[in-house]
Parts: structure tokens; C-alpha cells; sequence
């Protein structure tokens, strides 16, 4: 489950709470494509493609999740997994390798890495689920930043 769930926070900027709200439908796979739908902040609706890493641990974790009657897809040792749960293991993950993690660090690191690509800021925009305000001062001045880097 813990590939999952950093494949799921690398590969799709997830806010965390909206990786745990996950539900089995949400989650799309047909032969070309996947997808995931998303109720964000604010009650907004989008949807995502997945790559194909993030479709491979998904489909591998559903191998071995717990049965339960829970339509969530993340599920721990006592039902449905919390933000809690996920904070708590990135802290251990970062502990062991003397570093900081929060599910929001990897969220920037989606971010930074679309920015870095040169993605219109309307599409980092909708991945993200920013509204347009944040994304109009977080991608300039992460784009200044990055052109000071090299």
C-alpha cells in the first residue's frame, strides 16, 4: 500500500485528503488509458490520467487490499485510511532518511516538476484543482525561481 500511496502523491499531485476519499469507481482503467475522478477542495469536480506507474501500484495493491465492505480505495488495518495514517508514514519514511516529508512537500514536487517541464499554467492549474488566483503568484514566482537555479 505504501508504493500506492507515493505513486498516487507523485504521479498526480493528489491533495492527501483527496487520495484518501478515494473510492474503488473513482479509480478507471480500460486498455488505452486511466483516470482517476477526483472531488476536490471546494466540492470541485476533476479528472486526472494516471501514468503508468501510478496504474501498476494501483493494480497491484488492489491484489492484495483487505477485504472489507468499504468502497475507499486506501484500506489499513482498521478500515478506511486517514490523512493521519498517510502523515505518519511519510514522518517514518523521512525519519530513516534524516529528511522532512509531508504529503504536501510531494504536492509541490508535482508542482515544480510541471513548472520545470514548461506546462501552461492553465493545466497545472487543473491538475493541481488550484483556483486561479493561487496559480497566478505560486507558478510565477516558482518559474523565476527555477530560472535563477540555472
Amino acid at each position: 500500500m505504501h508504493i500506492c500511496i507515493l505513486e498516487l502523491l507523485l504521479g498526480t499531485g493528489l491533495r492527501v485528503s483527496e487520495m484518501v476519499n478515494l473510492n474503488l469507481n473513482d479509480v478507471v482503467f480500460s486498455d488505452t488509458k486511466g483516470f482517476i475522478r477526483i472531488l476536490g477542495k471546494g466540492m470541485v469536480n476533476r479528472t486526472l490520467p494516471v501514468n503508468q506507474n501510478v496504474e501498476i501500484a494501483i493494480k497491484e495493491y488492489l491484489k492484495v487490499r483487505k477485504e472489507t465492505n468499504s468502497n475507499r480505495l486506501l484500506i489499513g488495518q482498521r478500515g478506511a485510511l486517514g490523512r493521519g495514517a498517510v502523515e505518519i508514514m511519510l514522518k517514518n519514511y523521512g525519519k530513516k532518511l534524516g529528511i522532512d516529508i509531508t504529503p504536501h512537500m510531494l504536492r509541490h514536487t508535482v508542482g515544480y516538476r510541471l513548472v520545470k517541464k514548461n506546462t501552461p499554467m492553465t493545466t497545472i492549474q487543473q491538475i493541481l484543482g488550484h483556483e486561479s488566483i493561487l496559480t497566478r503568484t505560486f507558478i510565477p514566482k516558482l518559474r523565476s525561481k527555477i530560472k535563477r537555479m540555472h
